[in-house]
C-alpha cells in the first residue's frame, strides 16, 4: 500500500497475489522423492490471464473465482493500507515538518529537539486530532485512491505489455516476466502520481499548518487551521491548477521507489527460499548446481502443489529490509518535494527539483538531504509489516466468507 511516498502501493502485496498464479510444476533431475517440496518451472504462457489448461490452478480457480480473487486482493490491500496509514500518521507529520526546516532553524524554525520532544510538543500545543493527526483525512483518501488506481492500472498494463511480448515473441514481456513487472509498475506509478498528487499536496500543506498562534515561529508555516476544503480553496485561489502539481517532478522520480523495493525484496525472498530448500535437497552436486541455475526463474512449490511462500518472520524481514533500503535511496527526493510543496516556497530556490536539491545541499550539506530520516524510518519499517500482516489476515477472512 502506499506509504506516503506518493508512489505505487507496496509491491509486496502484488507479488503475494502473483504467487498464486504460477505455472504448473516441472520435474527436476535428481532424486525428487527425497524432497518434501519440489521445484516448479515458470512456464511462459501465450495466454494473458489464467494458467495453462489442465494445471492445478484451473482446478482451484475457475472463471468465476478469478474476479473474486481480484476483488479480495483489492479490498484487503485497501483496508490494510488505511489501517497502516492511520496507525503511523504521527510519524509522517513529524517527518514532513522536519523536512520543511533547515538545520539550526534557518528556515521554517521548528523547536523540536528529538522525536519524543516533537510528539510531546505537538500534543501539548496542538492536541491529538488537530496536531498529531493533522492531514490524516487526505492521507487516508490518498492511500485508498492510490491503491485502487495503481492496482487497476498495473493489471491493465501487464496485459498490454504481455500482448506486446506475444508480438515480438519475448518471454521477458510475458505476464510473469521481470521486465513486464518493471514496465507495468512504472506505468501504473506514473498514472497514480498524476491523479493523486493534488491530494498529497493538500496533506503536506495541512501538516505544515500550525495548531495555535504560539506553536511555531517560522514564517513558512501557515497561520490557518482550515480543513481539507479550505486548504483546497486557498491553493486554487492563490496558485491555480499548477499549485496542485507542485512537487510533481520529484514524485515522478519517486516511482522508482517501488521498483527498487521490489528488486531488493525479490533478492531477499529468493535467498531465504534457497536456504530453506537447500536443507531439503540431497547433497548431490549436480542437483544443487541445477537449482542454483534455475532459482532466478522458477517458483517453488510444496508437496501439495501450492506455491511455496515465505513464513511470517521471513516475510517481515524481506518487507522491512526492502522498504528501508528503498527509502534510504530515494529520501532526498522526498525532502526536495516537501520544500517545493510548502506554502510560500521561494520560486528561485525551490522552483524545480534540481534547484531544491542544490539549495538544500548548499544550506545544510548532505545532512539536509536526510532531514527527518529517523522519523521516516520509524514510520516506514513498521508500515510494511503492518500492511503486509493486515493484508494477509483480511485476505484469509474474506476467503472464508
Amino acid at each position: 500500500m502506499t506509504d506516503g511516498l506518493r508512489g505505487p502501493p507496496d509491491p509486496l502485496l502484488d507479488y503475494q497475489a502473483e504467487a498464486e498464479r504460477l505455472a504448473p510444476p516441472a520435474r527436476v533431475r535428481g532424486s525428487v522423492e527425497a524432497l518434501q517440496g519440489y521445484v516448479a518451472q515458470r512456464e511462459p504462457s501465450a495466454r494473458i490471464t489464467g494458467a495453462p489448461s489442465g494445471s492445478s490452478e484451473d482446478k482451484g480457480t475457475g472463471a468465476g473465482a478469478q474476479p473474486r480473487a481480484g476483488v479480495t486482493r483489492a479490498i484487503a490491500g485497501l483496508s490494510a493500507g488505511c489501517l497502516s496509514t492511520l496507525a503511523l500518521h504521527p510519524f509522517d507529520l513529524i517527518k514532513t515538518r522536519y523536512q520543511a526546516t533547515d538545520l539550526h532553524g534557518k528556515q521554517g524554525a521548528f523547536s523540536y529537539r528529538t522525536i519524543t520532544n516533537a510528539v510531546a510538543t505537538i500534543v501539548r500545543e496542538e492536541g491529538l486530532r488537530n496536531g498529531l493527526y493533522r492531514g490524516a483525512l487526505p492521507a487516508v483518501v490518498g492511500s485508498s485512491l492510490s491503491w485502487g488506481i495503481y492496482f487497476e492500472s498495473y493489471q491493465r498494463a501487464k496485459m498490454l505489455v504481455a500482448l506486446l511480448g506475444q508480438r515480438v515473441k519475448s518471454e521477458y514481456l510475458s505476464q510473469r516476466g521481470s521486465i513486464n513487472h518493471l514496465i507495468s509498475g512504472t506505468i501504473a506509478g506514473i498514472i497514480t502520481v498524476l491523479l493523486t498528487n493534488p491530494i498529497w499536496l493538500l496533506k503536506t500543506r495541512m501538516q505544515l499548518e500550525r495548531g495555535s498562534k504560539d506553536n511555531f515561529k517560522g514564517a513558512q508555516l501557515s497561520q490557518n487551521q482550515g480543513g481539507v476544503f479550505s486548504t483546497m480553496q486557498s491553493v486554487w485561489r492563490d496558485e491555480g491548477l499548477r499549485g496542485f502539481y507542485r512537487g510533481i517532478g520529484p514524485s515522478m522520480f519517486l516511482v522508482t521507489h517501488g521498483a527498487i523495493q521490489f528488486a531488493v525484496y525479490e533478492k531477499i525472498r529468493l535467498s531465504l527460499l534457497r536456504r530453506r530448500f537447500m536443507a531439503k535437497l540431497s547433497r548431490s552436486e549436480e542437483l544443487e548446481n541445477e537449482l542454483e541455475r534455475s532459482l532466478d526463474s522458477i517458483s517453488l512449490r510444496n508437496s501439495a502443489g501450492q506455491a511455496e511462500r515465505l513464513s511470517v518472520i521471513e516475510s517481515l524481514i524481506a518487507a522491512t529490509a526492502s522498504k528501508v533500503i528503498a527509502s534510504l535511496v530515494t529520501y532526498p527526493l522526498q525532502v526536495a518535494r516537501t520544500r517545493m510543496q510548502q506554502r510560500g516556497a521561494d520560486p528561485v530556490a525551490y522552483g524545480s527539483m534540481i534547484r531544491a536539491l542544490r539549495t538544500i545541499y548548499m544550506r545544510n550539506s548532505f545532512r539536509g538531504l536526510y532531514r527527518g530520516i529517523v522519523a521516516n524510518l520509524l514510520r516506514v519499517a513498521p508500515s510494511s509489516a503492518i500492511t503486509f500482516m493486515c493484508y494477509e489476515q483480511i485476505s484469509q477472512l474474506l476467503d472464508r466468507l
